[in-house]
């Protein structure tokens, strides 16, 4: 009687060693369940985050400060019809805005105007330059024009500009302080000639004086009145020809 109470009392024993086993295997099957799915969903959240934060950025719905401005951004300024020059001067700036507001109005006089104020402001100012391949305003000249004025203005207007860039260093260069029209007409149509097929336009005339900021240069050497030839080409206006000289 007693071996038998011992053979049942150790097969009790097997019972429940077999019993505890089992249970701690079930228990580490549901650990390493939870384990995953805490990953997957720990994964869910950061790529949520992760496109919140992308679609944040994308829509610039934050704020922050404004990037400032430096006076030396090439191209800052522009409008449907014009773009401002290199290293733009604050008097080109202004001509440039004076532009886009007459292009607006419909004035056709105040847009002619402007748009040789901004083109002798940038032409006959050198500081902004680097040398006589450097010619300004040539974005306000009728498109045919472009590489003849060009050519023209560096072994010509241009030809001795590293001449003065060493003698007087690039901060004594002539820049124009201001452009003052003083004649407006409207002329017969043109026709722009040197250009394949030749076309005749609606055409105007604008003169202006200029005058420099003071400099170690002899301004007397640089023109002081520009006369300019513009035509209308499909409602923008452009520079055909340009003539300068001092009164």
């Amino acid at each position: 009687m007693s071996e038998e109470i011992r053979k049942n009392h150790s097969e009790m024993n097997e019972h429940h060693t077999s019993a505890a086993k089992n249970s701690r295997r079930k228990q580490r099957r549901l650990n390493n369940i939870l384990m995953a799915v805490l990953c997957l969903v720990t994964a869910a959240v950061v790529v949520a985050m992760l496109l919140n934060m992308k679609n944040v950025l994308s829509s610039g719905s934050f704020e922050t400060e404004p990037a400032a401005v430096e006076t030396d951004t090439q191209k800052t300024m522009k409008n449907d019809l014009y773009e401002i020059g290199n290293n733009p001067s604050e008097i080109q700036k202004q001509y440039f805005q004076e532009l886009t507001d007459a292009i607006s109005s419909g004035d056709k006089q105040a847009y002619a105007e402007a748009l040789v104020k901004c083109f002798a402001a940038d032409y006959f100012s050198w500081q902004n330059k680097d040398g006589n391949y450097e010619v300004g305003g040539l974005q306000y000249v009728y498109g045919q024009k472009y590489l003849s004025l060009n050519d023209w203005t560096r072994w010509n207007y241009q030809a001795d500009f590293d001449l003065y860039l060493n003698k007087y260093g690039k901060n004594n260069l002539p820049m124009v302080a201001e452009v003052t029209p003083y004649m407006f007409e409207k002329r017969d149509d043109f026709t722009v000639k040197l250009v394949d097929p030749q076309q005749t336009l609606p055409c105007y005339e604008v003169r202006a004086n200029i005058s420099y900021e003071s400099t170690r240069v002899d301004l007397d050497d640089f023109v002081n009145v520009v006369a300019a030839i513009i035509v209308d080409n499909n409602g923008r206006l452009e520079i055909a020809e340009v003539y300068a000289y001092n009164n």
